[in-house]
């Protein structure tokens, strides 16, 4: 009987190991999964991108001196041009007609002083012979005088007809580029009024404007067309606008570009001032799952969370800060919406 109940125990013993063996068999252990990661690095200098107008460092107003009716315009913008070309001309009616009159009352005004020149000349002989008396004398020397001053204001005022018929032909003070043009034939336009921009000299400078709380730094980079050229920095306004808060600033370019076309859109680069503290890490690799951002890490073979700091977001990357890594870490840069916390993972790169 008791040997039976020895069997009996040693039977149930054998069925529970068996059972215990056979439930550890049907585990399955959890695959890690591949991530792809990529090393941090040390965030990049900040450069500041804006849009610029390239500008003549020198430029010139240009104006007709008296008032009229433009009849044609000579040049176009952005047309090189040499000292005296002329840019758009008046319609020279009115001081055509000026000048004539003025013309012919200098003839008057010379046929009138050859007669009192005449006189005079005749009076003082009379006068000598006792023909005439003094006041009479005196009465010549008057007309004469009288003549000899309408003759040099009538000659005042052909000189002055003929410099308003010359003014009606707008010519360039010196060499160099027009930059506008606003003279439409038609257009009435007063003295003084500008009806062009001509750039003197060969040097070029780039305008923009900048975040009222930035400094303009002393150099910057200048693209176009392919084209790289370094800026030196020219001036800054000191004063902000109160519509745009920004300050105007201007650049000149220490190296001439091989086309420049005036009022052109150009791209300049300007580094901040301030360093940038932090680390460069793939976009994709940001998670902002939640209230605050994250990044993954690799961690004793499972993927573990590092809470940072964003300072910057660009396209393709996003500079942060933490205190929790190093320029030796790498970061999971993919897949990372898939992950959990603890999850076994294995880096591919």
């Amino acid at each position: 009987m008791q040997s039976k109940l020895v069997l009996s125990y040693v039977v149930m013993a054998l069925s529970s190991f068996l059972f215990a063996c056979s439930d550890n068999s049907k585990e399955v252990q959890t695959p890690s999964l591949a991530v792809a990661t990529t090393p941090i690095s040390q965030a990049p200098e900040l450069t500041r991108h804006y849009t610029a107008t390239l500008i003549p460092r020198f430029q010139t107003s240009l104006a007709f001196q008296v008032n009229g009716i433009i009849a044609e315009r000579k040049v176009e913008a952005g047309q090189s041009v040499d000292a005296g070309t002329v840019i758009a001309t008046l319609n020279q009616s009115d001081f055509l007609a000026r000048q004539k009159a003025a013309a012919a009352a200098l003839q008057a005004a010379d046929r009138n002083y050859q007669k009192a020149t005449n006189d005079l000349q005749r009076g003082k002989t009379l006068f000598a012979n006792k023909s005439i008396g003094e006041e009479q004398l005196e009465a010549y020397q008057v007309a004469f005088e009288s003549a000899k001053q309408q003759r040099q204001q009538a000659r005042s005022q052909l000189q002055q007809a003929d410099n308003a018929l010359d003014y009606t032909r707008l010519k360039a003070p010196q060499a160099g580029v027009l930059v506008s043009v606003t003279a439409e034939p038609g257009l009435v336009v007063n003295a003084g009024q500008p009806v062009a921009q001509i750039a003197q000299g060969g040097q070029s400078q780039v305008r923009f404007d900048i975040p009222a709380d930035a400094n303009a730094q002393p150099k910057a980079e200048l693209v176009i067309a392919g084209q790289q050229r370094t800026l030196s920095l020219f001036s800054q306004a000191g004063a902000v606008n109160p519509q745009s808060f920004t300050r105007e600033v201007r650049y000149n370019l220490e190296q001439p570009l091989e086309r420049v076309v005036f009022g052109s859109l150009v791209q300049v680069k300007m580094a901040s001032a301030e360093p940038v503290e932090g680390f460069k890490i793939p976009l994709a690799a940001l998670d902002q799952r939640g209230d605050s951002a994250h990044i993954w890490v690799i961690k004793e073979g499972k993927a573990s969370t590092v809470k940072v700091q964003v300072v910057r977001l660009t396209t393709d990357s996003a500079i942060i800060k933490t205190a929790k890594l190093t320029h030796a870490d790498n970061v999971i840069s993919q897949g990372i919406n898939r992950l959990t916390e603890g999850q076994p993972v294995r880096a591919i790169n």
